[in-house]
């Protein structure tokens, strides 16, 4: 009894810290939503002690009825600790997910800059001024060789070569202060990201599992639905049934077999004729004298000698009565024959 009131007490507990959690977590008892969460905590609570009691009494088909409820009821209880898990997990990793994305940020610049850097090996300006260097350079050696090429003309090849290189020069220059500024980028880029360190991750177990972090939320929501809420009702029910009542059941003689029908047959010779009595015995040949006597007074059928001994041994065996053999003989240990106790009383009564 106080087993089972101190587990009614635990599972009672149970249910209403798992009602609290989710009320606060919801915006506390003011919002609509604590109500709701109250009377199904309270129905789960009665609908176990419920389940505890029909089952008890045998009601089956009713308490079936109570389990698909509670059902349900833990399915809500499920929902509403996966939901609160999961919305504080994304909370927690907020501040984690944006340092990721300004570092992948960070890490797309810095690639960019590269790529960047190393397409600049030349520019069309320079392909250009290297193109009509070689020109004026091929000119100058072409005409500078014939007799019509006159001093002034030489001057004007050169002036052309002299142009030329010029214009090779400065594209060079401009090509080469485009590189000094992409790698000035590209430093600054690189420590910008190496500047950029990832905070611890919250999803550790995840992580190392390589699952995604919501299947882990509603793995650990469905444990602790589990624990929390199963073993309430469970506890309830444990508490509100008691196996020891008498259960009274209509028996169908249609239904049982041969071997329980003897059985059946003799334990009614035995509550006309024996009584359970501790202290007592006697030879389990005077029971076997007595049925016929019984069969022929009550009306009823009797059975075959082989067939009544073993139905005589599974009904002692379900009565206690401890059938052990003495000097050859066998004897049946704490029953009597009413009519031999009620003579034993006597004498005594009489000494």
């Amino acid at each position: 009894m106080l087993l089972r009131f101190f587990a009614g007490l635990v599972g009672a507990g149970l249910l209403a810290a798992a009602a609290y959690v989710n009320i606060e977590a919801a915006g506390g008892f003011g919002e609509a939503h604590a109500k709701l969460v109250m009377a199904t905590a309270g129905g789960v609570a009665a609908g176990a002690i419920a389940l505890g009691t029909t089952w008890g009494q045998g009601r089956y088909v009713l308490a079936v009825i109570f389990a698909a409820a509670l059902v349900c009821g833990e399915l809500f209880g499920l929902m509403q600790t996966g939901e609160r898990q999961i919305e504080a997990r994304e909370k927690a990793q907020a501040p984690v997910r944006a340092v990721h994305e300004a570092r992948a940020s960070a890490q797309e610049r810095v690639s960019a800059i590269e790529v960047e850097l190393a397409a600049l090996t030349t520019t069309p300006r320079l392909e250009v001024a290297l193109a009509a260097k070689t020109a004026a350079d091929q000119a100058v050696i072409d005409q500078a060789s014939l007799r019509g090429c006159a001093r002034n003309c030489r001057k004007l090849l050169t002036a052309q070569v002299e142009a030329a290189g010029n214009e090779a020069a400065a594209a060079r220059s401009e090509l080469e202060a485009k590189q000094n500024g992409a790698r000035d980028r590209l430093k600054q880029a690189t420590a910008a990201l190496a500047a950029i360190r990832l905070p611890a991750s919250k999803t550790g177990l995840a992580d190392r599992l390589g699952s995604p972090p919501w299947l882990i939320d509603l793995i650990s929501a469905a444990l602790v639905s589990f624990s929390v809420n199963v073993l309430g009702c469970a506890l309830l029910a444990f508490a509100a049934h008691n196996p020891s009542r008498p259960q009274l059941r209509p028996v169908k003689l249609h239904r049982l077999s041969k071997t329980d029908k003897d059985v059946l047959h003799i334990e009614l010779f035995f509550a006309e004729q024996l009584e359970a009595s501790r202290g007592y015995c006697l030879p389990l040949s005077e029971v076997q004298h007595a049925y016929p006597t019984w069969c022929q007074s009550s009306g009823a059928k009797a059975l075959p000698e082989k067939r009544a001994g073993q139905a005589m041994l599974k009904a002692f065996a379900k009565h206690d009565a401890k059938v052990r053999e003495i000097d050859g003989a066998l004897v049946v240990f704490n029953v009597a024959l009413r009519s031999d106790r009620k003579a034993i009383e006597d004498l005594r009564a009489a000494a």
